[in-house]
């Protein structure tokens, strides 16, 4: 992943950067990053529990 050193830091950024607005978060091509990377799926899930719970992912 390019410009971010993991995805609990993307959420992070995603965060601050939709403030109180109403967003949505599309991954495209995620069986590639899953050939490429086979723990992104645990990163990923890793970064949506630290970061987009309680209330802010729908």
């Amino acid at each position: 992943m390019t410009g971010f050193p993991d995805w609990e830091y993307l959420f992070k950024e995603f965060l601050r950067w939709k403030g109180s607005e109403k967003a949505v978060i599309t991954t495209d091509e995620f069986p590639y990053l899953v050939e490429l990377d086979g723990s992104i799926t645990s990163q990923f899930q890793n970064g949506t529990d630290a970061c987009l719970t309680g209330g802010t992912l729908r």
